[in-house]
């Protein structure tokens, strides 16, 4: 009987309880829409400002309301660690001295609707320079009369954000530091916040805001006194660990080196000039061998490449072949730590048959990708100039007066369609420099030098990122020397 009436109990409380649930909802409300109200910041991308300059902002609002009943708030705090929160401004637009110390910020702004208590919210990064900073741009190694200096060219035509200024810095080293450099120019690397400079008698390293000289090629190692003599310095690693000096490599940590790579057998090496940034190893093609060589973190003796992949291709290991252009890029993959890696590509000759032109190309995780036989590839044994896009399987290389392309089959890894990329040099110009401008994949920068006029120009070309097709001329600088080598500067 206890069990009895307990349940019924039970049946008599869960009606209870869930009768009030099925009642119909007879209450009045009245339901208000809320006006569209957003703050739009398309297209406005990084700003920059330097330390104790005026930065104007003016945003763009949406809101279906009276404008005159809005409240601002703009404030200013450090992109990451900890810092305060400064308030700048409560107009409806910002034009206020920012005197923070260089770094990077983010500028908060909230607006505010009282009506119905509604917020929109914007947030932009910020970038405080130094004092008579150069802005992002893109860097031109020029040589004139045998003098080497270097020009920055910055547009919002391949800048994004706002406050891009529309100029040429021209011989930043001289005018910052008064000092001409000779030689001939090899590359130009952004590493933290310095630039790196390589030339045949020098490795500089600069100040990326102020063009200031930090260092010259002694002051790269642990003890300048154990530095060798400049030998042609021909390739940095981008990520600061490795370059070559002649036929050597030599490697370290942070901003210094301290010790040549030693050849992983009595066979040793001969480097070529271009280095390939891995993950926790980087690599270089030893020339004399027809081999790649692993550099790994801590030790100076180079190792065998691990990675075979498929051998049907080639062995890293015995290629047979001479390198003679080379580049990074496509196809990108991540690594243990979650870093991006690049692959190596390059163009080679068979050391018999000299003939013969082949591409190559191999990263790191996966061994061998692709071995294609290019010899048909119109002028491609007198190509001097080889650039790679990082969004797809195509290089694009020059023989000083046409730009073509190479559109490698990367599921086969034998096969590849050859073409002109679009981009003929006029009249008595000459190619001396092309570079894919990497962060977007959207441009190709090309110089040219004519002889007769003594004139360098350079060009930024509209390029389509997966095919490498190049569909217009953007824009010309003019009134530059013979430009040798060039790189990206971004802040």
């Amino acid at each position: 009987m206890k069990k009895t009436t307990c349940y019924i109990y039970f049946l008599l409380l869960a009606g209870t309880i869930l009768f009030p649930m099925c009642k119909k909802d007879n209450g009045n409300y009245n339901y208000i829409e809320l006006p569209a109200f957003s703050i739009d910041t398309t297209g406005v991308g990084r700003v920059s400002v330097e330390q104790n300059a005026t930065l104007a902002l003016a945003p763009k609002i949406t809101f279906k309301g009276d404008h005159g009943t809005l409240s601002f708030l703009w404030r200013i705090y450090l992109a990451s660690g900890r810092g305060v929160i400064d308030t700048l401004s409560t107009a409806d637009k910002l034009e206020e001295t920012i005197a923070n110390a260089p770094g990077s910020y983010f500028i908060e702004l909230q607006v505010k609707e009282p009506k119905n208590g509604i917020t929109a919210l914007a947030v932009y990064n910020l970038t405080v320079q130094e004092q008579d900073a150069v802005p992002s741009g893109w860097l031109v190694f020029e040589n004139k009369d045998g003098i080497l200096d270097l020009s920055l060219v910055s547009s919002n035509t391949f800048i994004s954000g706002s406050n891009v200024p529309e100029l040429v810095y021209r011989d930043l080293l001289y005018t910052r530091n008064l000092e001409n450099l000779s030689g001939t120019a090899r590359q130009i690397q952004r590493k933290n916040s310095e630039i790196i400079l390589l030339t045949t008698d020098d490795m500089l390293a600069v100040s990326a805001s102020t063009f200031k000289i930090n260092r010259h090629f002694n002051q790269f190692f642990f003890n300048a006194s154990d530095a060798p003599f400049v030998k042609d310095a021909k390739s940095y690693i981008n990520n600061g660990k490795a370059f070559v000096n002649g036929t050597d490599v030599y490697r370290g940590s942070g901003n210094f080196f301290n010790s040549k790579i030693i050849s992983p057998d009595s066979k040793g090496y001969e480097a070529a000039p271009y280095l390939i940034a891995g993950s926790y190893n980087d690599f270089f093609y030893d020339q004399l061998n027809g081999r790649y060589i692993l550099m790994s973190e801590g030790s100076i003796v180079g190792r065998p490449f691990t990675k075979k992949g498929d051998l049907s291709l080639f062995s890293p290991e015995n290629t047979g072949r001479k390198m003679l252009l080379g580049g990074q890029g496509y196809p990108i993959v991540s690594d243990y730590y979650e870093e991006l890696v690049l692959s190596s590509w390059g163009i080679f000759t068979d050391k018999v048959e000299t003939d013969r032109r082949y591409l190559m190309i191999l990263n790191e995780d996966n061994g061998a990708l692709a071995n294609v036989d290019v010899s048909s590839a119109a002028n491609i044994r007198v190509a001097d100039l080889f650039s790679v896009g990082n969004l797809n399987s195509f290089a694009l290389y020059s023989d000083g007066q046409t730009i073509r392309k190479i559109q490698v089959d990367m599921v086969k890894g034998t096969t590849a369609i050859f073409g002109d990329a679009g981009f003929i040099s006029p009249g008595q110009e000459v190619i001396t420099a092309m570079e894919i401008y990497k962060p977007t994949n959207q441009f190709l920068f090309v110089a040219t030098w004519n002889e007769l006029t003594k004139e360098g120009k350079l060009y930024l070309v509209q390029m389509n990122e997966v095919s490498g097709d190049l569909t217009e001329i953007v824009k010309v600088w003019t009134g530059f020397g013979k430009i040798e080598a060039m790189g990206s500067k971004i802040n």
